[in-house]
């Protein structure tokens, strides 16, 4: 009865050495993977928001085409607002799809991080009744911050079909 006891006595527990190699363990797999979750994270932002753009671009587009109407993509100037800011080159806001003249707004986005977003040359693109965007070439840049990679949209209306083209970059 007496060894029966003391055998599961030894049995039953971890020791201290074995609970600290465990515990030392989770530390190092912990410190690989949180870094490489907050760039997935992050790399998975940017590519929700290039995504988003690429939808409003191409409803602009049809809606411009569908109403004979000139329609903008422009950024919201404020948050909760619904006035376009002709000026903001940072869309942190969000941005709208408005048929013009009547401003009537068919499409309002407002991510939880568009600090990232940047638009070059203009502010705001308009698609014409017949489709065509003014300006004609227009980069959207997308870099959120703590990111690994970001995407830039390209868009050329003098290139052959007019491509609107995405592409995945590293951040800097």
């Amino acid at each position: 009865m007496m060894q029966s006891a003391l055998l599961k006595q030894k049995l039953s527990g971890f020791t201290t050495i074995e609970v600290i190699i465990v515990a030392a363990v989770i530390a190092v797999l912990t410190i690989i993977a949180v870094p490489n979750y907050l760039s997935y994270l992050a790399n998975n932002r940017a590519a929700n928001l290039a995504i988003q753009i690429n939808a409003a671009l191409r409803l602009a587009k049809n809606e411009a085409l569908h109403r004979w109407l000139s329609v903008e993509v422009c950024a919201i100037s404020t948050g909760g607002g619904t006035a376009c800011n002709k000026t903001a080159s940072n869309w942190q806001f969000g941005w709208q799809v408005a048929v013009l003249p009547l401003d009537t707004i068919v499409y309002a986005y407002t991510p939880s991080n568009a600090s990232a977003v940047t638009i070059s040359p203009a502010s705001s693109i308009t698609f014409s009744p017949n489709g065509f965007p003014s300006p004609q070439a227009y980069t959207i840049t997308i870099k959120p911050p703590g990111c690994t990679r970001g995407y830039i949209i390209n868009f050329n209306a003098t290139a052959p079909n007019g491509q609107l083209t995405t592409q995945a970059t590293t951040c800097p």
